[in-house]
């Protein structure tokens, strides 16, 4: 079973994800006090802090914070629910996506100046043999009429 620790930071935000969207489909909220267990990997109430931090950051999840309503001496609680948006973006791929994609993207960049690069110097080659040309041509030229 992988612990916290063995995880991406982008594995980690879309296990949450994971999680939190069949939960939230049945109970509509999730409290940090169990923690995150499923069939994989567990996450203490401590890392699914931090975690849900930057999911609330980013829009995904929402937090509301209750108060018993007759015992104050009872420490208020944090619900967390997925948003819609993090509902859509964790069916469309979530953060490891996201990140798979970026890479692709730096991937694509750097093939794409190789190329540029090629070109430019297929563009010198071009341009150095048409001056050659133009000169021989032109030495041509000269000769057939005597002037040189």
């Amino acid at each position: 079973m992988k612990k916290f620790k063995d995880f991406t930071p982008t594995e980690i935000l879309d296990e949450v994800l994971e999680f939190m969207y069949p939960i939230t489909e049945n109970l509509d909220v999730l409290t940090i006090g169990m923690g995150l267990q499923n069939t994989r990997n567990i996450f203490i109430s401590q890392d699914l802090e931090t975690v849900l931090t930057k999911l609330i950051k980013d829009g995904y999840v929402s937090m509301t914070k209750v108060v018993h309503p007759t015992d104050s001496t009872i420490p208020e609680t944090a619900f967390y629910t997925i948003t819609w948006e993090g509902k859509l973006y964790y069916l469309t791929g979530g953060y490891n996506q996201l990140f798979e994609e970026k890479e692709r993207l730096k991937i694509l960049e750097a093939i794409q100046n190789q190329q540029r690069k090629a070109l430019y110097f297929l563009n010198l080659v071009i341009a150095a043999g048409t001056s050659i040309t133009a000169v021989y041509y032109a030495l041509e030229i000269l000769r057939t009429f005597g002037f040189i």
